[in-house]
């Protein structure tokens, strides 16, 4: 996660300036996200190490480490910002209360930090409109 999330972010720097790998790298994240949730549902194999102790993984720790720097670094840009929005509402779509969850706060804080820096009024509406849209199909009642 944090290395995509690392490709991700790098693409939106000044120097490089390609948002279309952003975009891709939001998909990926998308795509790794739906499968740990898959994989979490199934039964986990019956390992017993008494003295080993790793500690949960949330949802929203892998939000915070994949999506978080794009949707920072991708803040001033519209098309990242829809890919974002789009992202997560699938993602909330997922059944888990805690996905869901961790989609809708993250959702907002994208939206609060695009809304922030876009000046345009067109665009600042594109990315409030794809918000409004991923809270309705995701089902998840919007403030």
């Amino acid at each position: 996660m944090i290395v995509l999330a690392e490709v991700g972010s790098r693409a939106l720097s000044s120097a490089i300036n390609d948002s279309g790998t952003a975009i891709e790298v939001i998909g990926a994240l998308v795509r790794v996200l739906t499968l740990w949730h898959d994989l979490r549902r199934e039964e986990p194999e019956a390992h017993c190490h008494r003295r080993l102790y790793v500690p949960e993984i949330t949802a929203d720790d892998l939000f915070v480490d994949g999506l978080q720097p794009i949707a920072r670094d991708g803040a001033g840009i519209v098309e990242v910002g829809i890919r974002l929005q789009k992202g997560l509402a699938a993602l909330a779509t997922l059944g888990a209360q805690d996905v869901a969850q961790a989609a809708t706060r993250h959702a907002d804080l994208a939206l609060a930090r695009a809304l922030s820096t876009l000046t345009f009024a067109e665009d600042r509406a594109m990315i409030t409109a794809a918000r409004h849209d991923g809270a309705i199909s995701s089902g998840i009642p919007k403030d």
